[in-house]
C-alpha cells in the first residue's frame, strides 16, 4: 500500500508568459530553504518556445534533464557543443560548480525540464552537458504497452541523485505497475488514467509516496495514456534556489 497520494493539477500551477512567444507552466514549483517536498526532485517546467528561448546563461548546484516533446530545439554550451534536438531526444546538464549553456527553438517547440538536487559532495564538481538521441533510448514492449527509461539503471544517463525518469505508454484500459521506491511522480502527457483518487487527464500530476509496496497501479482510460514517471530516494539535504542556482541551506 502507499502512505498517501497527492494530486497537483497543472491548472493550479504557475503559468508564466515571458513574452515574445516564450511561455512556461511550472508543473512542480520549488521550495526554498528546506528539504524539497519530493526530494530529490526540485521542479518541473513544461515550456513552449515559439521564436524565443533562453540565451546563454549560467547554472550551478543541480542536475537537469530536458526532454524534447515537439518541434526542434538548439542547445549550445561553454564546451563548444552545438546540437539540434528532435522529439524524443534528451539533454542532460550537470551544473555542478557552474556551467553556461543556451536553449533556443529552431521551430516552435515544447520541452519538459526536470531539475534534481545533487548530493552536496559533488556540488563543487565541474559542470558538463551531453545529448542522448531518441534512438539510443531502448523501448521495452509489454502486454500493457511500452516504457522507455530516459535516466536510471538501464539507461545511458546516470543521475548523481540516483533518480530514474521513464516515459510510459499504456494501451487503452490496460494496467501498468511502475516500480516505486521513495517518492514517485507521474506527469500525464496524453490521455487519461484511473487511480484510487479518481481520474487524471493530460496536464495533471500524481505524486505517490511508497510505504509497503515496491510498485504503483496505473490503469489507462479508454484513450490510453502517456506519462512521465519520476522515481527517487530522498537526499535529505536542505537547499535554496536562487534563480538558476541551487545552494545548500544553512
Amino acid at each position: 500500500m502507499v502512505d498517501r497520494t497527492l494530486w497537483m493539477d497543472i491548472d493550479c500551477g504557475e503559468r508564466v508568459d515571458l513574452g515574445e512567444g516564450l511561455r512556461l507552466t511550472r508543473v512542480l514549483a520549488p521550495s526554498d530553504c528546506d528539504v524539497p517536498p519530493f526530494d530529490p526532485l526540485l521542479l518541473i517546467d513544461d515550456i513552449d518556445m515559439n521564436g524565443h528561448g533562453f540565451p546563454s546563461h549560467l547554472h550551478s548546484g543541480f542536475e537537469k534533464l530536458t526532454l524534447t516533446v515537439d518541434g526542434r530545439v538548439r542547445h549550445t554550451d561553454e564546451s563548444g557543443h552545438d546540437d539540434i534536438l528532435n522529439p524524443g531526444d534528451v539533454h542532460y546538464l550537470f551544473a555542478g560548480a557552474g556551467f553556461v549553456h543556451a536553449e533556443l527553438p529552431v521551430l516552435r517547440c515544447r520541452v519538459i525540464q526536470i531539475w534534481f538536487n545533487i548530493p552536496d559532495v559533488v556540488r563543487s564538481d565541474r559542470g558538463f552537458a551531453k545529448i542522448y538521441r531518441r534512438q539510443a533510448c531502448t523501448a521495452h514492449e509489454t502486454d500493457w504497452g511500452s516504457f522507455v527509461q530516459l535516466a536510471g539503471d538501464s539507461s545511458s544517463i546516470s543521475l548523481a541523485c540516483a533518480a530514474s525518469v521513464s516515459v510510459y505508454r499504456i494501451k487503452p484500459c490496460a494496467e501498468a505497475k511502475p516500480i516505486l521506491q521513495g517518492v514517485g511522480l507521474a506527469y500525464l502527457l496524453h490521455g487519461g488514467l484511473s487511480t484510487p483518487k479518481g481520474y487524471a487527464q493530460a496536464g495533471q500530476c500524481l505524486a505517490v509516496r511508497a510505504m509497503h509496496r515496491p510498485f504503483v497501479h496505473f490503469k489507462a482510460r479508454d484513450e490510453g495514456c502517456t506519462l512521465l514517471w519520476i522515481v527517487g530516494n530522498p537526499l535529505q539535504e536542505r537547499v535554496s534556489m536562487l534563480g538558476g542556482h541551487v545552494v545548500k541551506a544553512t
